[in-house]
C-alpha cells in the first residue's frame, strides 16, 4: 500500500487542513468458509487481490482561543477479489469534534460521527447458501462530555454517547450503544 498527502497552514497557523490519497492491496484476505456442519464456518484465505482506496480530507482550528474544531472526510472504495463492495467498510465517514475550554480546569466536548455507504452479509437465511449482502442505514451519532481536572494526575469525566438515542448498526443485528 501507499499514501500521499498534504498539510497547509492557514489562518496564521490557527488552521491546519489536510488531504490524503490512499491505495492498498491485500492478498491473502481471511475470509469465512463453510465448516464441517451447518452453521459453523472456519477462517480461510481468499484467492487474488483485494484493494482499498480513497481520499481522506481534514481540518483542524483553532476557532478561539478556546475552542478547537477537528472536521474530516473519508471516502473509501473497498473491493474484493472479484471487484464487489467490501462490507463493513463505510463508503463515505465524516467526523466533527469540537473542544472548549470552558475554564483553567474544564473541558466540554462533543463529538460527532455520521456514517453513510455502509454494506454487510444478511445472516438471518442460511448462512452459507443465502447472505445477501445488504445496505445498512446511513447514520449519525453524538457523543458529549465534561471533564474535570482534579490536580496534575488526575481528571473527573462524565459522559453522555449517543445523546440523541439514535439506533444504528455497524454490524448487521449487533446494537449499538443508545
Amino acid at each position: 500500500g501507499w499514501d500521499i498527502g498534504v498539510e497547509q497552514a492557514l489562518w496564521d497557523g490557527r488552521a491546519l487542513a489536510s488531504a490524503v490519497y490512499f491505495d492498498n492491496r491485500l492478498t491473502n484476505r481471511i475470509i469465512s468458509t463453510p465448516g464441517s456442519a451447518p452453521g459453523i464456518s472456519r477462517p480461510d484465505n481468499a484467492s487474488g487481490v483485494s484493494r482499498r482506496r480513497g481520499v481522506e480530507l481534514g481540518l483542524e482550528a483553532d476557532l478561539t482561543d478556546r475552542l478547537m474544531m477537528r472536521a474530516s472526510y473519508t471516502f473509501t472504495d473497498a473491493r474484493g477479489e472479484a471487484g464487489e463492495q467490501l462490507v463493513r467498510r463505510p463508503r463515505h465517514e465524516l467526523g466533527l469534534n469540537l473542544n472548549y475550554a470552558a475554564g483553567d480546569r474544564t473541558t466540554l466536548t462533543l463529538d460527532a460521527r455520521g456514517v453513510a455507504g455502509n454494506h454487510d452479509l444478511d445472516f438471518r437465511g442460511n448462512a452459507f447458501t443465502d447472505t445477501p449482502v445488504v445496505r445498512l442505514a446511513d447514520y449519525a451519532v453524538v457523543h458529549l462530555a465534561a471533564s474535570y481536572r482534579l490536580n496534575d494526575r488526575a481528571d473527573l469525566t462524565a459522559r453522555i454517547n449517543n445523546v440523541f438515542n439514535r439506533d444504528y448498526y455497524e454490524v448487521l443485528g449487533y446494537g449499538t450503544q443508545g
